[in-house]
Formats: structure tokens, C-alpha cells, sequence
């Protein structure tokens, strides 16, 4: 017999109940992290290849964000967005260094990113 989750929340001020098998549960959670790893590795590829055009490698947050279109809204509650932001680009970042595969620096209030490849 399956192991089954129940899964409770909230939408739209009803409560909501569903049984998710553990192992669909499990491959959920396993897909989501392959996409974001592979989202992370393209930005990781096209960090590298974008080095040799800029002083010592080090690509400018900004252009990175620019090129990738990786500017994203937010969307908070009431769905009201005020402008779009780096959070995406910021998120995929951070765990690349997690994983030392970039460097990062900061030179004033603009920040610089370079491929440990």
C-alpha cells in the first residue's frame, strides 16, 4: 500500500484537502529542482560566455539580468505589482555561488559576477 500525503490549505477563504501519493509527491520536488538547477546552469553558461567581453570577465549584474530577460514582477498579494525586479535573477545567483561555481563582487552600488569555470 502507498504512503499518501495529505496536503491542506487555503484558497480563496475555503479550506482545501488533497491526497497526493508520497512517491508523486517526491517526483514533484524532484522535477521542480532539475528545472531550477537547469535554469541556473544556463545562466551559468552564459555568464562564461560573456566574459571575454567585459574587463577581467567580471559580467555586470545588470547585463546579465538585460540579456536574460530575467527581470521579473513580483507578485504580492492583490496581484498590485510596482515594478519589475532582479529577485529571479538574484535567486538562480545566490545558488550558484552556494555551489562555487561564480564569484561575485560589488564595486559601489553595481554588482559583477564571474564563471569559476
Amino acid at each position: 500500500m502507498k504512503d499518501n500525503v495529505i496536503i491542506r490549505g487555503k484558497r480563496a477563504g475555503r479550506r482545501i484537502e488533497s491526497v497526493m501519493c508520497q512517491e508523486a509527491l517526491v517526483e514533484e520536488k524532484n522535477q521542480i529542482d532539475q528545472l531550477f538547477n537547469e535554469m541556473a546552469e544556463q545562466v551559468l553558461s552564459f555568464i562564461a560566455k560573456s566574459e571575454s567581453g567585459f574587463d577581467e570577465g567580471w559580467v555586470p549584474a545588470a547585463f546579465i539580468k538585460q540579456q536574460l530577460n530575467l527581470t521579473k514582477n513580483a507578485y504580492p498579494q492583490g496581484n498590485k505589482t510596482d515594478n519589475k525586479t532582479g529577485w529571479l535573477f538574484a535567486t538562480l545567483a545566490r545558488h550558484l555561488q552556494d555551489q562555487n561555481k561564480v564569484e561575485f563582487k560589488k564595486v559601489g552600488s553595481r554588482s559583477y559576477y564571474k564563471s569559476n569555470r
